[in-house]
């Protein structure tokens, strides 16, 4: 489902359980996008022992994440019932909320985690899509269905151009240049003084391209841009 423009909570749960939210497109809200009751962000609590709705189930703590040219990895923990089976779900969004939580706008993928007797669990989740960001955010549902808010939104890394050879070529374009840097991934877009390079082939660590025809005797900034939309520049390369 599309959940957007609506004028409060994208969903208000308001009392009951076993109202699982699961995979949708959620943005542009003027409240939380899923919204446990009472009004406002719920925080966590040790072992989530909590009546209300949706059992106040704990959302999902993001601690750090990792790119490669394909891959997307979330690194994070969650606290709550004890050896219990918890389904997270990840999203990436173009804009947090002002309350710092969610929304989950882009359905990045799934991972079931389990809880240890403590009630904790510690994973990682690799996908193999970029994160079309520039936030991660995610939420987690319970065997019985009741899904939390979404977790405190964490930025997405931005890629960094370090190099690029040639530095030089023909006005008319047509010089297979390569740029170095880190975080690169696929669908990033290559563009030399503002005109797209052709051909963009990214490796995570390196994107190729064709220059294309510019004036000549002039520098021109390099820019690669992530498909989370976040671009790194190297002035007058």
């Amino acid at each position: 489902n599309v959940i957007s423009l609506n004028g409060g909570p994208g969903v208000a749960i308001e009392s009951g359980t076993g109202n699982a939210v699961l995979g949708n497109t959620i943005s542009y809200n003027a409240g939380l996008g899923i919204d446990l009751g009472p009004a406002g962000v719920t925080p966590n609590d040790a072992g989530d022992p909590d009546p209300g709705a949706n059992l106040l189930q704990n959302f999902p703590v993001l601690t750090s994440i990792v790119l490669d040219a394909s891959t997307t990895q979330v690194q994070g923990s969650l606290n709550s019932l004890s050896n219990t089976n918890f389904r997270l779900e990840f999203f990436a969004t173009l804009s947090c909320d002002v309350s710092g939580y969610g929304p989950g706008q882009r359905f990045l993928g799934a991972a079931d985690r389990a809880t240890d007797g403590g009630g904790n669990v510690a994973y990682v989740a690799s996908f193999s899509s970029a994160a079309t960001g520039p936030w991660l955010t995610a939420t987690a549902t319970d065997p019985a269905g009741n899904t939390s808010e979404f977790a405190a939104c964490l930025a997405i890394p931005g890629p960094s151009a370090s190099s690029m050879s040639p530095t030089s070529g023909p006005a008319g374009g047509g010089t297979a240049v390569v740029v170095g840097g880190a975080n690169f991934q696929t669908g990033a877009t290559l563009k030399i003084g503002g005109a797209g390079a052709g051909g963009s082939v990214v490796t995570g660590v390196e994107i190729d391209g064709v220059s294309p025809s510019l004036a000549p005797g002039a520098l021109y900034d390099v820019v690669v841009t992530n498909p989370s939309t976040l671009s790194a520049t190297l002035a007058g390369a």
